[in-house]
């Protein structure tokens, strides 16, 4: 089993057994020196929350999140749309649980991105080997995306932006190949399908269902 999990860590485990054989950073953090060899993170010294706030990357969001990946048969290759960005971790008062109520032992906040220049803030369609979680290339889309992907075995990949831009990349380089501005956010994951032996790429974008075909 194959996930980029909004750690910025991404995940290689056995999926008869559950047994966790790999962990590579696929995103900017500062919280962990590493994953262990028993898929636990080693923490680095002063990241914890406190009452005045911690800078650490990711954000709160998560460098992913649940905007669905992709992998290729054809390719060979995992595709995310990942996150580098800050937050400020709070550690709040404390506060006795109690069951069925809400129970926070802190808050973080999303930096604003204007405060990051692009090398400290990114949003990006990336590919990685599978096997390892080595980047292999980027395609960014700022400002931050939340757009599901798709791969097909026309060796696309299809993806949005916040701006409403629909896209492909050449799946094996990330080479841009086609956009259209569709005109709302796209917040949701591509789908496709054949009907009558013809094609079909179905977005959903701010309201309205877009179906598209060669």
């Amino acid at each position: 089993m194959l996930w980029g999990n909004r750690t910025a860590f991404y995940y290689v485990l056995d999926r008869v057994t559950g047994e966790f054989l790999h962990a590579t950073a696929f995103a900017k953090q500062t919280w962990a020196e590493k994953i262990d060899h028993t898929g636990r993170p080693v923490r680095i010294p002063d990241t914890f929350p406190t009452k005045d706030g911690t800078l650490v990357y990711p954000d709160v969001g998560g460098a992913a999140n649940c905007w669905s990946p992709t992998y290729s048969p054809k390719t060979e290759l995992f595709y995310l749309m990942a996150f580098d960005g800050a937050g400020t971790y709070y550690l709040g008062a404390e506060v006795d649980h109690k069951p069925g109520l809400p129970f926070l032992g802190g808050f973080g906040t999303t930096n604003k991105f204007e405060e990051f220049p692009d090398s400290e803030y990114v949003s990006a369609v990336r590919a990685l080997d599978p096997t390892t979680g080595n980047w292999k290339w980027e395609y960014r889309v700022q400002a931050k995306s939340t757009s599901g992907l798709v791969s097909t075995a026309g060796n696309l990949v299809f993806g949005g932006t916040v701006k409403g831009n629909f896209f492909a990349l050449d799946s094996r380089n990330g080479t841009e190949l086609w956009r259209l501005d569709l005109g709302g956010r796209v917040h949701a994951a591509p789908m496709t399908y054949m009907v009558d032996g013809k094609q079909y790429v179905t977005i959903a974008v701010g309201s309205a269902l877009f179906t598209l075909g060669l």
